[in-house]
């Protein structure tokens, strides 16, 4: 059985896409009406230079789909803090929505999914949000390889384990706790886990985009990876700070057994045991600067006044663009608010 169509709103950040997103459309309206589920949905125009009009003529009628909107941002601010905006803004200017599907817009997480995530949420009464948990992926070796990496990294700065991205659905209850978190203008899925909502994932597996080419480079996979860490960047800073005393221990304890050999224990020790213990000695200082300068880091943190999603949102929402309204039946891609 359907629901009102306003309580469902499936949200993607798309910078330049427009022709991908446009196809994504198509499939999610027909696995959509096929499950008997309706939506809205709102891109996040992410500052993209190319102006949707340009890459599609008509946006097409749609069934189970109830409306095309565009939020356009004032700059771009990158696939995080787009998601962000997007969350923020229909927190704060639609209260009848009810859960929030978030997806690339793509065609990389797979809209045959979205049913399966919508029912589960609803399963969970709305109270918990819905990850997607990527059972196979379509990527090269290589980013497979770097992906791990970033993983085994993660869970050492921080003692989380990372599976899951940004393909969820998030209850209206979620969404009022995660939009209030500054760790949200940083990295959506790593803010799921540090704010400690309720979760539970669902299997599913990574499709392949539906036009064009990749925009993120190695730079960018990078930078994402980084964000996700900065989210627990006390916590990290904290466990860095504690393997830095442990080295400092460690080095310690080296440093006193071979000066005890040398004093304390008729053994003949070689000349360049003192070269060594200058290298020690050198390390060890390094180390209380390095376990100094993250405690440092920690408490300034703790006190920086930081950008506040729910609050801040509006400085960068330039306007609301209506695409194509179920409502009249025509498509308004002049509709603008």
């Amino acid at each position: 059985m359907s629901e009102d169509f306003s309580q469902t709103v499936i949200l993607s950040p798309v910078f330049n896409d427009w022709t991908a997103y446009r196809l994504l459309l198509e499939k999610l309206d027909a696995v959509l009406q096929e499950n008997q589920l309706s939506a809205t949905i709102l891109a996040i125009d992410d500052g993209s230079p190319i102006a949707p009009e340009e890459c599609v003529e008509k946006w097409g009628e749609y069934s189970a789909i109830k409306s095309v909107e565009i939020l356009h941002l004032r700059q771009n601010v990158g696939h995080q803090r787009a998601i962000s905006l997007g969350l923020s803004w229909l927190a704060a200017e639609r209260p009848e929505v009810q859960e929030v599907v978030v997806m690339d817009a793509d065609g990389e997480d797979a809209p045959e999914d979205v049913p399966s995530l919508i029912g589960r949420c609803r399963e969970e009464k709305h109270r918990k949000i819905v990850m997607a948990i990527r059972s196979k992926r379509s990527e090269t070796l290589l980013f497979r390889v770097c992906y791990f990496i970033f993983r085994m990294l993660f869970r050492f700065l921080t003692g989380q384990r990372y599976r899951m991205g940004n393909f969820s659905v998030v209850p209206r209850c979620a969404m009022e706790t995660l939009v209030g978190n500054s760790g949200l203008w940083c990295h959506y899925a790593a803010t799921v886990f540090r704010s400690r909502c309720p979760y539970v994932g669902v299997e599913t597996f990574r499709a392949k985009r539906l036009d064009g080419r990749s925009q993120m480079n190695f730079v960018g996979l990078v930078m994402h990876g980084l964000s996700a860490i900065s989210v627990y960047l006390d916590v990290a800073s904290v466990r860095m700070s504690l393997l830095c005393m442990s080295g400092v221990l460690f080095l310690g304890v080296g440093s006193l057994g071979i000066l005890g050999t040398h004093f304390f224990a008729p053994l003949w020790v070689p000349t360049w045991i003192w070269t060594l213990l200058g290298w020690l000695f050198v390390l060890i200082i390094q180390f209380l600067t390095i376990a100094v300068f993250l405690t440092f880091i920690t408490l300034g943190n703790r006190q920086s006044h930081a950008f506040l999603p729910i609050r801040d949102y509006p400085f960068y929402i330039a306007q609301l663009q209506t695409m194509w309204s179920q409502t009249n039946g025509e498509e308004r891609s002049n509709g603008k608010e």
